[in-house]
């Protein structure tokens, strides 16, 4: 997933499971089941709010 800033990819990668991948705003992670993954995305979204 890409993030607006590298500052957003350093919050997310605080996140268990989120880990930085090439390109300075990219952050991959897997989750264990779609309901899972759609919570880290949702809070991905969240941390990309704060400035």
């Amino acid at each position: 997933m890409d993030l607006h800033s590298p500052s957003a990819v350093d919050m997310a990668t605080l996140i268990p499971g989120v880990e930085r991948a090439a390109g300075a705003r990219t952050v991959t992670f897997t989750g264990r089941d779609v309901a899972e993954a759609y919570d880290v995305v949702q809070l991905l979204v969240q941390l990309a709010q704060v400035k």
